[in-house]
């Protein structure tokens, strides 16, 4: 698969594996994997190649060998499909992509299974899926049916035309009725992977309010306005305010007993890539988010 598009202002200035990421929704070892096939304005680059506005970028992604993902019969919980895209409810514990340590299991294993024949799967390894969801989130995450409809999907979320809107559930009283977020996100110094707050991370801003107050808890409405990794997690748990169940960021993350944690990717908004037509799509929350809710309520 091909992917080609021209830097704008959004990314400019960025590391070209960083620009990749960000633009096509890759991941850094995908990246570097490939990185040899990488073209700015017709020539070979290093990763640390800082992008300019206008510079030409294409990319050749190396397809897995065939049959290294499989396809598995598992139910997938769809709320629209149609001959571009496909919008699906995700489960908590279910990771998006296979790995090295994770070959069954995935959303592109069960992608795999419903419909083996779709044009995308020249890139097995992501089965169309656009943009990441963590393993523990469950909600909406939308699937290109083809090379064109993802790259026309990868550019609105480049350039944050896509409108996402997140529940959770949070251990603590929040105070401020509603607030912005604006601390930078990086890579922690020991364990990496875990992201922290620090000074020369990415810039991060997370818009939020209180959608109900809950015993001891708070139910918070948040709309991420970048796109960093673990940023919600993050950005709630350095206002001492974790999402519960959460494993890497909360502490008694083990008192919920649950399979993921309490965070739902609840409403995606995005222009339809053929018709054009804005389009919103809602997941209903978890069977375990519902019953904190409702335990939490008494």
């Amino acid at each position: 698969m091909q992917y080609s598009f021209t830097v704008d202002s959004l990314n400019a200035g960025k590391r070209l594996d960083i620009c990749l990421r960000d633009v096509l929704s890759l991941s850094r070892s995908q990246i570097l994997k490939n990185i040899e096939h990488v073209r700015v304005n017709g020539e070979g680059s290093k990763p640390s190649y800082v992008v300019k506005e206008g510079d030409s970028v294409v990319l050749s992604l190396t397809p897995p060998a065939a049959g290294d993902i499989k396809p598995e019969h598992i139910p997938l919980s769809i709320i629209y499909e149609d001959e571009a895209i496909i919008v699906i409810d995700k489960p908590a514990g279910m990771s998006s992509h296979a790995s090295d340590h994770e070959q069954t299991g995935t959303l592109v294993n069960a992608l795999l299974g419903y419909a083996n024949d779709f044009t995308f799967f020249g890139a097995r390894a992501r089965a169309g899926i656009v943009h990441r969801l963590d393993k523990d989130t469950s909600g909406v995450i939308i699937v290109g049916k083809s090379a064109p409809i993802v790259e026309k999907l990868q550019l609105q979320f480049a350039a944050r035309t896509v409108e996402k809107v997140y529940y959770a559930i949070v251990n603590g009283t929040v105070e401020h009725e509603h607030g912005i977020i604006d601390k930078p996100i990086g890579r922690h110094a020991v364990y990496r992977k875990k992201m922290t707050v620090r000074s020369d991370g990415k810039r991060a801003v997370t818009v939020y309010e209180i959608a109900e107050r809950l015993k001891g808890h708070t139910l918070v409405k948040l709309i991420p306005k970048t796109g960093r990794t673990h940023q919600i997690r993050v950005h709630l748990a350095s206002l001492r305010y974790p999402i519960i169940g959460d494993r890497i960021y909360s502490k008694n993350f083990s008192a919920y007993n649950m399979t993921g944690l309490a965070l739902s990717a609840k409403r995606l908004t995005i222009e339809h890539p053929i018709s054009g037509n804005r389009m919103t799509f809602e997941a209903d929350y978890s069977a375990e988010f519902k019953y904190w809710l409702e335990k939490l309520r008494q």
